[in-house]
């Protein structure tokens, strides 16, 4: 099986429009972080799906 591949914060944002600071302030708008090697790291498929769901609200709030 094949390990997942992981993203960095900054990659996390980018992919999200945000900014580091809403990581830690807002920790819920970002799938579960991983911490590996004292760096924030996130499953680019749990990232995927954080954009889905988000995209979804975004659209029903319309």
């Amino acid at each position: 099986m094949a390990l997942p591949k992981l993203v960095s914060l900054a990659e996390a944002c980018r992919a999200l429009s945000c900014s580091r600071w809403q990581f830690y302030s807002s920790p819920a708008c970002f799938p579960a972080p991983i911490k590996v090697g004292g760096r924030i790291k996130f499953r680019e498929d749990e990232l995927v799906a954080k954009i889905a769901e988000l995209q979804a609200q975004t659209a029903e709030n319309r």
